[in-house]
């Protein structure tokens, strides 16, 4: 059952690609900001846009209040359902993002540099079942699960723009932060209890590039293209140890431990092109995006260590298929300092669907998102914002059923196809500064 729970809390996150849109104009548009990205933090859609007109420029987004629900099975104990009914209520940076322009040999130049945090997830949950008839066998079962994974991106940019066209070109970081405990408690009949522990804290580093053009062929219309490659993984070195123990935990007999420092633990993300296309006329703007995440084929979540013997082999690999993204925004200038703005994004899964027949898949979520956001506008080219992101998703996991075929035969454990959903509110406030 514990093996169940650690194989998704590491690599849930990992089936899409879009967790949340950032920074102050776009998440207002729903991440439709591949042909404009004209803000401090537009380097993360495409650093061909921050080569715009404009002083130094210092922009803040961060979210006040991140509510999520999730209801993913657990296991099916004997006819009585576990699931997993996990809220998070807490705030995290979302990005923030610096832009020096300047002109030389005739040309726009502009540096920048940016830090967005586009996906943090925390969750806490606790639950237990006393006392269940499995056709005779009483079974008490007890689990408590703390995760938080965070991922971090950070780069510098360049973007030079001549006549209509830009092009630019970023150098990012990106750590990944994982850190969980699980503890797990099971007993059958009358015999001592099972006790699993897992300690997970991983860090992962990686570089990548990212390259990006806008053209802006007539007034008002413009496409853009960013393609950002491959991460290259530096290191993924950190702890995983799991202690199970088979008697009664008070004497911690017949204990098997695995303390393993310095696993390695594996983290692909895959090329990604972005195609962009947005039209303003007088004080509406109009923006669609394309985004396209290539393949990743199948790999080891943790190498192979023989300190973690079965344990690796339970864990699985990871796959994930080609999958395509849609955004779409607007933005509507009134009152002539007033910039509202709505937009729409989908957050598909790019894992295949659950084997029925095993518990070490992890879930297929589908999201779809809306936004909504307003910011008020100075004549220096300021601006302080406000947002809302409503995400949805729906899917299905593999979920272990236990039953008890009576006659002495123990507990028996089938696999099958289970519902899952998950609903996420973000408020989100921001601002651009100039600072000149």
């Amino acid at each position: 059952m514990l093996l169940c729970l650690a194989a998704p809390a590491l690599a849930a996150p990992e089936t899409h690609y879009q967790d949340a849109v950032v920074g102050e104009r776009a998440a207002g548009m729903g991440g439709a900001f591949t042909s404009l990205a004209d803000e401090a933090t537009g380097a993360y859609y495409n650093p061909a846009g921050i080569a715009r007109p404009g002083s130094n420029l210092l922009q803040l987004s961060m979210s006040a209040y991140k509510l999520t629900r999730r209801s993913i099975p657990l296991v099916d104990l004997c006819g009585r359902s576990i699931d997993e009914a996990s809220s998070g209520f807490f705030g995290f940076p979302a990005a923030l993002g610096y832009v020096r322009p300047f002109n030389a040999g005739g040309l726009r130049h502009a540096v920048g540099f940016t830090l967005v945090v586009p996906s943090s997830e925390k969750q806490q949950s606790s639950r237990i079942l006393r006392q269940v008839d499995c056709n005779g066998t009483p079974v008490t079962y007890a689990e408590s699960q703390v995760l938080l994974d965070r991922l971090f991106e950070g780069g510098l940019s360049y973007a030079l723009k001549w006549r209509r066209l830009s092009v630019g070109a970023t150098f990012g970081l990106a750590a990944r932060a994982v850190l969980g405990t699980s503890l797990l408690l099971a007993i059958n009949g009358q015999s001592y209890p099972g006790v699993t522990m897992v300690n997970i804290d991983v860090t992962v580093w990686s570089l990548f590039f990212r390259v990006g053009a806008i053209i802006e062929p007539i007034d008002g219309l413009r496409f853009g293209l960013s393609l950002t490659t491959p991460h290259i993984q530096v290191t993924g070195k950190g702890r995983f140890d799991v202690a199970y123990a088979g008697s009664d935990p008070a004497a911690w007999q017949q204990t098997q431990l695995y303390a393993v420092d310095d696993v390695e633990y594996n983290a692909r993300t895959p090329l990604a092109l972005a195609i962009g296309a947005s039209y303003r006329r007088g004080r509406l703007t109009l923006a669609a995006d394309v985004k396209l995440h290539m393949p990743v084929s199948s790999y080891r979540l943790i190498s192979r260590d023989v300190r973690l013997g079965e344990l690796v082999d339970a864990l699985g690999e990871i796959e994930r298929r080609f999958v395509a993204n849609v955004s779409v925004g607007a933005e509507y200038l009134a009152f002539g300092r007033l910039a509202l703005r709505l937009g729409f994004f989908t957050n598909l899964s790019a894992q295949p669907a659950p084997d029925p027949q095993s518990a070490f898949d992890d879930e297929r979520m589908q999201f779809v998102g809306f936004t909504a956001g307003g910011s008020w506008l100075s004549k220096r080219g300021s601006s302080l914002g406000l947002s809302a992101q409503l995400q949805i998703g729906t899917g299905e996991v593999s979920t272990e059923r236990v039953t008890s075929p009576g006659g002495g035969q123990g507990l028996q454990s089938t696999y099958e196809l289970r519902d899952a959903s998950s609903l996420s509110l973000i408020i989100a406030f921001g601002g651009g500064f100039d600072l000149q």
